[in-house]
């Protein structure tokens, strides 16, 4: 099965409604739309998935894992539940820049875990990052979060068909 996605950044309410209908209306292929969540606009990445919902096939908020307390019960399970999104992308987030917000030191591992056991059927996605570190880290981080649970992955871009070659193996 195929599937097209899309990543749509979320400036404000206004402007993420408008891309998402002009790209619905040129590429009504597009099966899938992902948002990431970025502290330096107004409108969180699963506030913004809401207006994809009605439009796209799935719809993938992006998750920072710093911003949840996971030792209480995870607090979007039942905006996911009724709303109906069934895919998320799990990143641990870069901490913001004027410390205004709390955090928690989470790693994306701890959050896949937390989603797998608290909602089963909802699909995990994570990041490969071939740029973070060495790809052989890269690599192992891949398998530590496949062993999580995580069902797939989001790749950060390729800038040349070198980067696919691994040559560190």
């Amino acid at each position: 099965m195929t599937s097209i996605s899309i990543e749509l950044v979320p400036r404000n309410h206004q402007e993420i409604k408008a891309q998402i209908s002009e790209i619905k209306k040129l590429f009504p292929e597009v099966d899938t739309l992902n948002i990431p969540d970025l502290l330096r606009f107004p409108i969180r990445s699963c506030e913004a998935c809401q207006y994809g919902l009605p439009v796209f096939k799935n719809v993938i908020p992006h998750l920072r894992s710093i911003d949840f307390n996971l030792r209480e019960r995870f607090e979007l399970t039942e905006t996911f539940i009724n709303t109906g999104i069934k895919n998320v992308l799990v990143i641990t987030g870069d901490k913001p820049q004027d410390m205004s917000k709390k955090v928690y030191r989470n790693t994306s591992l701890e959050l896949i875990r937390v989603l797998k056991k608290e909602m089963p059927e909802l699909k995990v996605f994570s990041g490969i990052d071939q740029y973070r570190s060495s790809l052989s880290k890269e690599i192992d981080y891949v398998k530590d979060k496949l062993e999580a649970g995580v069902d797939g992955f989001f790749t950060q871009p390729f800038f040349s068909a070198g980067d696919l070659i691994l040559t560190e193996f």
